[in-house]
């Protein structure tokens, strides 16, 4: 899936994913959640492993183990940027809610702002690769899968 590369040992990755039906989504405990159909933009971080989280959300969660995986299996991915070091996580998660319509209630309690962002129907996540390679211009991106 990633090639002979290795991820390191910790990554930022933004994952890009497209919801073809709105609806209400039950997301643990936030209870029953309004989506609108379009495409979401949610960033996460691996300290350990990043290879098997991000298999994770690409193939499907299986057991719902964070509130994204309940959008994830509604949703599908359209594919993801990888950012050395899991502690970009808060930082690229607090830039993008100045840009875009953040879902409340996702993301780490130790971030404390939502890592899930609603980006509209028709959004290409180039557009988000380049605002994050601008504002971010001093990182070296691992990777990106779009």
């Amino acid at each position: 899936m990633f090639g002979k590369r290795s991820l390191g040992p910790g990554v930022t990755y933004i994952l890009f994913l497209e919801l073809p039906e709105p609806g209400w989504i039950g997301v643990g405990s936030l209870g029953d959640v309004y989506f609108r159909d379009g495409v979401y933009v949610y960033v996460g971080r691996a300290r350990s492993n990043p290879e098997a989280r991000i298999r994770r959300h690409i193939l499907g969660p299986g057991k719902k183990r964070w509130h994204i995986d309940s959008l994830r299996e509604h949703a599908e991915p359209l594919g993801l940027i990888l950012m050395p070091g899991a502690w970009w996580e808060s930082v690229v998660a607090s830039y993008l809610s100045e840009v875009y319509l953040p879902i409340p209630g996702f993301g780490g309690t130790d971030i404390g702002s939502s890592t899930l962002f609603y980006l509209g129907k028709e959004f290409d996540p180039l557009q988000v690769l380049e605002l994050l390679e601008e504002k971010f211009s001093k990182v070296e991106f691992a990777d990106h899968v779009i």
